[in-house]
């Protein structure tokens, strides 16, 4: 594999390390919020602040393996290259692992905010400010 591609996909499975591993502590911290971009973005996990809290604590667990998985790709492609057919089918088989488990902490996470009652009709959502939102 080529050094700049090699450098390209490394970048791009920390890249998606960082944004996992970043949404995991930010739910931790208590500073991810429904009106933002990150976090568990479904229909049911949107439905109110506490369903929104859950499917990302429900998720949690898998973002940070997902993390973990383009972690150690990362590194392994930085460091052999995964040069030939074996490489390819080792990061084809690491996008499918990372991909994977994203899509299991959505799915966890939907499904747990499902059992959370949504917000009651009327009440406006409220933002990172405390502001109702129009």
């Amino acid at each position: 594999m080529p050094a700049a591609l090699r450098a390209l996909v490394a970048v791009v499975l920390l890249l998606v390390a960082a944004a996992a591993a970043a949404t995991v502590l930010l739910g931790r911290t208590g500073r991810l919020h429904r009106d933002g971009r990150a976090g568990v973005r479904t229909p049911s996990a949107l439905a109110s602040d506490q369903a929104f809290a859950v499917a990302n604590r429900t998720a949690a667990p898998y973002l940070v393996l997902a993390a973990i998985a383009a972690t150690v790709a990362a590194v392994l492609v930085a460091a052999t290259g995964l040069g030939g057919p074996g490489g390819v089918l080792a990061l084809i088989g690491a996008g499918i692992v990372v991909g994977g488990l994203l899509v299991l902490a959505a799915t966890r996470g939907e499904r747990a905010a499902r059992l959370v009652a949504p917000d009651p009709p009327g009440r406006a959502p409220v933002s990172r400010r405390g502001a109702a939102r129009r």
